[in-house]
């Protein structure tokens, strides 16, 4: 599924793979070919692009982003790697206005 998110100004295109239902709560789930996060700051930087997701799914659903939980399957590891944390919006938004010019 492809979600165009609109924060700060940008458009930030959101290719989700899956999706999963658990009560009343979802989790987006996106599939990695590649290597798991080696060090912290390579996970900083994966767990970035999920809470993007997250956010984007929320909006699109019209839920709230706290019903929302995230995390990467990698495949070629068949390892799932959830994130230490999930930026909120407003995190995320002085991300995007502090990084991007």
């Amino acid at each position: 599924m492809e979600i165009h998110l609109v924060l700060a100004g940008r458009v930030v295109v959101c290719k989700i793979d899956a999706i999963f239902a658990e009560g009343d709560s979802f989790q987006v789930v996106d599939w990695k070919t590649g290597k798991a996060p080696v060090d912290a700051a390579d996970l900083e930087l994966k767990q970035l692009q999920l809470a993007l997701y997250r956010l984007a799914y929320a909006r699109w659903r019209g839920i709230d982003v706290e019903r929302v939980d995230a995390a990467f399957y990698f495949v070629a590891e068949d390892r799932v790697v959830r994130p230490e944390r999930l930026y909120s919006e407003d995190e995320l938004v002085t991300l995007i206005r502090t990084s991007l010019p």
